[in-house]
């Protein structure tokens, strides 16, 4: 069975929280703040943990503990952008300041995303939340010689939640699909 860990930042207004809320997988059970859930279709079984953010320690030690195979993260961005963004670099900056002094430059998501209508790759990393949380467990998987891939997707919050909701499917049954 392929585990994915979906992750977003607890903060109820934003799209990214509805659309991690409305994934409807027919919860197995409930620990802490996070939901373990299973989906099945096309003849395939995946588990689906949906994790919201309260601090990248715990989420670092929910990855560790569970080891999913793949890990998404779901961030807002500008509500003016008509497409999905999906970040290929991570960059140790926090605004102006490094996210971890002396650590390396750069880290590139490793689980690669296809090309779906409505979805464009970054060319510029941000420096805010979304990108310091996929840089700190990238270079946490790094550290411990996990298997996980991980990728990283702003989701506008004029975006349709529906169409987001069939874009993160997807991916997700593509995925679960090829590690079968």
């Amino acid at each position: 069975m392929a585990k994915i860990l979906v992750y977003t930042f607890n903060k109820p207004r934003q799209i990214t929280f509805k659309i991690l809320r409305s994934i409807d997988l027919k919860p197995i059970g409930e620990k802490n703040n996070y939901i373990d859930s299973r989906l099945r279709g096309n003849d395939i079984e995946m588990s689906v943990d949906k994790y919201y953010l309260g601090n990248l320690k715990s989420l670092a030690k929910h990855i560790l503990e569970t080891q999913p195979k793949y890990v998404l993260g779901l961030g807002g961005y500008r509500k003016d952008s008509k497409e999905i963004r999906v970040e290929k670099d991570f960059v140790n900056r926090y605004g102006k300041k490094p996210i971890i002094k002396g650590s390396k430059d750069k880290y590139q998501a490793t689980w690669e995303l296809k090309k779906q209508e409505g979805v464009i790759f970054s060319e510029n990393p941000t420096f805010g939340p979304c990108n310091r949380s996929a840089y700190v467990l990238l270079k946490f998987i790094e550290e411990n010689s996990l298997p996980t891939k991980l990728a990283f997707v702003h989701i506008p919050s004029s975006f349709s939640e529906v169409r987001a909701m069939e874009i993160i499917d997807k991916w997700i049954k593509e995925y679960t699909e090829v590690s079968q």
